[in-house]
């Protein structure tokens, strides 16, 4: 490349480098923080993991953020680029994720518990809204094997010791099962539960001012 050309191509790099300095790089960020109560101090590192992990299920892109910092018995969360609503904060913070499914008659033999689930996700694909997820390895053997010969039974969705919905089976229940929601609202904060783990037994979280 000889002189004059690098000086262009010098040139042509300080324009580009301008054109992107002139847009503001400054991102929103808001934050809360809960107050952890029925849990030891060793124990709320743990609950801010979850915590940060149903957030992030909800982060509108890839480029927004959501971090977690214990502070004592208190846990701060920091957004960056976006802010939860106010519903979403109650719901993530108040659930605690009890997942069961139970074929009839064996509501003490769960047939999947919130740990068999590998993933989750809302899904409006046929019309109207569910919650759609994908189990283990090791569970969906189990499941498939416990279902293959319980076709016409009934099972019992629970969340949070709430029945959710009844089902009847008409085959073997494979790896990825879709399960039918209230609204596309209810499905998305559901999955976020999901994906971030059951809060730890006794953990109560409050908003603090």
């Amino acid at each position: 490349m000889n002189h004059h050309a690098t000086i262009q191509f010098n040139r042509r790099l300080l324009a580009l480098a301008l054109t992107f300095s002139a847009v503001p790089a400054v991102a929103a960020t808001s934050s809360i923080s809960l107050q952890v109560s029925g849990q030891e101090a060793s124990q709320i590192a743990g609950v801010a993991q979850v915590i940060e992990k149903r957030f992030d299920s909800l982060k509108p892109s890839m480029f927004d953020s959501v971090s977690a910092q214990v502070q004592g018995s208190r846990i701060k969360i920091r957004f960056s680029g976006w802010t939860p609503t106010s519903g979403q904060v109650e719901y993530l913070v108040r659930t605690v994720g009890r997942f069961k499914v139970t074929l009839q008659g064996e509501r003490d033999n769960p047939l999947i518990v919130e740990s068999d689930v590998a993933d989750s996700r809302p899904f409006n694909g046929r019309g109207r809204p569910e919650l759609a997820i994908r189990l283990s390895d090791a569970a969906a053997s189990r499941v498939t094997a416990r279902t293959q010969n319980a076709l016409g039974k009934d099972v019992v969705v629970e969340w949070d010791g709430r029945v959710m919905v009844r089902l009847r089976i008409s085959g073997p229940l494979t790896r990825d099962i879709a399960l039918s929601a209230t609204s596309d609202a209810d499905a998305l904060l559901m999955s976020a539960v999901l994906r971030g783990g059951r809060l730890p037994e006794g953990a109560v979280l409050t908003v603090a001012p």
